[in-house]
């Protein structure tokens, strides 16, 4: 595997607020242009062609789009229960970038049918206030999550490398 160097940081747009806006006309649309935004953005990561995933400190997946499921099959609940390939290319739960960074590796994770699949992992460290949200609701004040995109790469597999 190799690592490549992190991408360069880009300047951060701000961050919406999610304390309470107040209360009147202007806050209900403040509020509401919120929620539209939020869900203009999941609308996103669901239809993105990169598989994406949000875990927690302690290794809970928050959420996952369905391009990594159909690129990896169903992932667990838990990192501690993923496959030692993914959590390796994660850096799960030693290596991992700090909030604001972002680690670039290839290497090979298996595809949903088990076979060698090449990638390239982009794993990048937030705060909990700025990560996706859970289905169960946003992650707590202070935490940090990570948000993960996997790209496949054009390379031959490991046993087909072998072969030659």
């Amino acid at each position: 595997m190799s690592t490549t160097p992190p991408i360069p940081s880009k300047p951060r747009p701000p961050v919406l607020p999610r304390q309470p806006l107040g209360s009147g006309a202007a806050a209900a649309g403040a509020t509401a242009a919120i929620e539209d935004l939020r869900g203009e953005l999941q609308g996103w990561f669901d239809m993105s062609p990169l598989g994406q995933v949000v875990f927690d400190e302690s290794g809970a997946i928050l959420r996952h789009n369905p391009a990594l499921a159909q690129m990896l099959g169903p992932l667990p609940g838990q990192l501690r229960d993923a496959a030692p390939d993914l959590r390796l290319l994660l850096g799960w739960p030693g290596e991992l970038p700090a909030v604001a960074d972002t680690r670039t590796q290839d290497g090979w994770l298996a595809n949903a049918a088990g076979e060698p699949l090449r990638v390239r992992v982009r794993v990048r460290g937030v705060s909990g206030g700025d990560a996706a949200a859970s289905p169960a609701g946003p992650p707590r004040a202070g935490s940090r999550c990570w948000r993960i995109a996997i790209s496949r790469t054009s390379a031959t597999s490991p046993a087909s490398r072998s072969r030659r």
